[in-house]
């Protein structure tokens, strides 16, 4: 299913689910619900994996480059945008290696992330994900992102 075709399919189900006789039937209703709940996962790349490995937990590292201070200040605000996408999943997540700088950025973190689907979720939505906790986040510090991100992230708002 297509992206397109799976948010009209929620918009869909959620504009059955305000009516006022939606739990008149109730078996309809949790099976709509259930739809739901279905779609958003797809929708959010964590249902229909197609890996061999896509439904199992990740190792992420973050290597900040050449930038200096900036690249690993950069960095911090990485990682702290990742966390906060796999806390909002439910995932849980532990460090397994950080190199830091005096500032508190990075030069290098390797972090763990344990739950379902999470190697098929950050294999195919890594740039939307930094986006999305960007959202989250509200990090005024963080004013650019790379170009491929944006019109990433714009191909899936269509």
């Amino acid at each position: 299913m297509k992206l397109e075709e799976i948010e009209a399919k929620i918009l869909e189900i959620e504009a059955q689910m305000s009516s006022a006789d939606f739990w008149a039937d109730k078996a309809q209703a949790q099976k709509l619900v259930k739809e739901l709940q279905e779609l958003k996962t797809a929708r959010e790349g964590g249902g229909g994996t197609s890996g061999p490995y896509d439904s199992y937990d990740a190792i992420l590292t973050i290597f900040s480059g050449a930038g200096g201070d900036d690249a690993e200040d950069f960095s911090s605000i990485l990682l702290n945008m990742y966390l906060k996408f796999f806390s909002a999943r439910g995932w849980s997540t532990r460090t397994l290696h950080e190199n830091k700088n005096d500032h508190g950025g990075y030069r290098n973190v390797t972090i763990e992330v344990d739950g379902k689907n999470v190697y098929g979720t950050v294999k195919k939505n890594l740039v939307c994900i930094v986006w999305y906790a960007f959202r989250l986040s509200m990090q005024k510090s963080c004013v650019t992102l790379l170009s491929r991100s944006l019109n990433l992230f714009r191909s899936l708002k269509k």
